[in-house]
């Protein structure tokens, strides 16, 4: 009887845990790609005096930058290896 018990435990606590899995190595990818873009955009953009009010600040988007960076922290830490070797391709 304890041994069933003991399973049904297990099973419970791993299908509780099941939604905190990390992300697919694709959208790894991807958010890794429009990271890579956002901050190369923010960094090549020239600053000007008057800016539109549909385009957005560079400050927005390197806020956006740093989201996309907490994200694949939180997500994607067993690519990391890969993350980095795609970034060092992109430079």
């Amino acid at each position: 009887m304890r041994f069933f018990s003991t399973i049904f435990i297990s099973c419970v606590f791993v299908s509780t845990a099941a939604p905190l899995q990390a992300a697919e190595w694709r959208e790894c990818e991807k958010a890794k790609l429009q990271q890579l873009r956002l901050t190369e955009r923010a960094r090549t953009s020239a600053p000007t005096k008057t800016r539109s009010k549909h385009r957005p600040s560079a400050n927005s988007t390197r806020a956006t930058a740093d989201d996309i960076d907490t994200w694949l922290w939180k997500n994607c830490r067993e690519y990391s290896y890969e993350l980095r070797t795609l970034e060092q391709q992109r430079m």
